[in-house]
């Protein structure tokens, strides 16, 4: 059972890149992973779903770091949908 809807979880996302410094432009994708998708994707037991989000960014200069795309930038994040806690997730395929 679901605590947060797809608006919040994008709201959930854009406030957690915005306090890691990002400028959000768009939430390019979201999707709603069932526990059990997330089990099998991952190989991991798992209590609850989550949303997951592709959000278009701009990045802070850093020279260390290529912009792929002058838009923006994909950033990936995971947000639980009981709790709203939001965290990174490495490479969405």
């Amino acid at each position: 059972m679901c605590q947060i809807d797809k608006a919040r979880a994008i709201e959930v996302g854009r406030e957690f890149l915005e306090n890691d410094g990002h400028t959000v432009i768009e939430c390019a994708h979201i999707a709603h992973a069932t526990k059990e998708m997330y089990q099998e994707e991952l190989g991991e037991p798992h209590e609850h779903g989550n949303f997951v989000l592709e959000l278009v960014v701009v990045t802070p200069p850093d020279p260390n770091y290529v912009v792929k795309d002058p838009r923006g930038d994909i950033r990936a994040v995971c947000v639980n949908d009981l709790t709203g806690e939001a965290k990174y997730i490495s490479v969405l395929d």
